[in-house]
């Protein structure tokens, strides 16, 4: 994502926003007159685009479509297994 919408120094939110468009997702309210809203549209965007991964199965980037397998079956967050231990009664 780092290498499709950056431009020299700065991020290119108009490609990232058609990105977002063209995946289907909503692109985020984010008000862009503060300190750090380009860093929270982007945080924002990327949850929307790993979603539509998700769902989708690929995404569309610059036009091209992409899609990534091992994403997919990739489970995202390991639970722990509760152990139930058992007591011998004498």
């Amino acid at each position: 994502m780092k290498e499709a919408f950056a431009s020299g120094e700065e991020f290119d939110l108009k490609g990232l926003t058609q990105c977002l468009k063209d995946n289907g997702c909503k692109v985020p309210a984010v008000d862009m007159k503060g300190n750090g809203a380009v860093g929270r549209f982007r945080m924002c965007a990327g949850i929307a685009l790993r979603a539509a991964l998700k769902r989708n199965g690929n995404l569309v980037i610059l036009g091209k479509d992409l899609k990534s397998a091992h994403v997919i079956g990739k489970k995202t967050r390991k639970t722990k297994t509760a152990k139930t231990a058992t007591r011998k009664v004498a």
